[in-house]
């Protein structure tokens, strides 16, 4: 049940988010670092909540010689999912490896220290007409909860928002 409602959420939508946005870029090596850091914080396991849905895990982790943050929710189920965050020259970007099987990347287009914002740059493995995440954003509340608002796009536009909530495990 709680996998296939989470995937569920996951798969509501497909398509790609055609509008030009403003990608943020770090002027320096020390702003890029700033950004990629600020996930490294997110390092262990939290408590992932969504509505409708009994409580699961994300785990995040730092890999690739600190060069990627790496989020696996829902690890060792079925539905299990991997984000991916790295830097792109001097952007930050991320890959959503889906439980459908195709994998959106999405770019950072806003970051305030308390928010980061990705949308879509492109698929793999994304069929035509085939549903796909389209953007998300990611909000720290404070050091030990975090948001996640994933949005669904559909051909027709942009679909529904679900939010996620996380709550580090101590």
């Amino acid at each position: 049940m709680r996998t296939s409602l989470l995937l569920t959420l996951f798969l509501a939508a497909s398509g790609a988010c055609r509008t030009p946005v403003r990608i943020v870029d770090a002027a320096t090596d020390a702003e890029a670092a700033a950004l990629l850091g600020r996930l490294k914080q997110l390092e262990g396991v939290w408590e992932l909540r969504v509505p409708g849905a009994p409580p699961t895990s994300t785990v995040f982790s730092i890999g690739a010689g600190g060069s990627i943050v790496r989020e696996t929710m829902m690890p060792g189920d079925k539905g299990e999912m991997t984000n991916v965050y790295h830097m792109d020259g001097a952007s930050l970007v991320m890959t959503h490896y889906c439980g459908a099987g195709n994998q959106p990347r999405m770019r950072a287009t806003s970051s305030d220290g308390h928010t980061m914002a990705f949308v879509f740059e492109g698929a793999t493995d994304l069929q035509s007409g085939e549903h796909c995440m389209g953007s998300m954003t990611l909000m720290f509340i404070n050091p030990d909860t975090v948001a996640q608002e994933w949005m669904h796009h559909d051909p027709s536009g942009p679909g529904d928002t679900v939010r996620f909530m996380l709550a580090r495990k101590k």
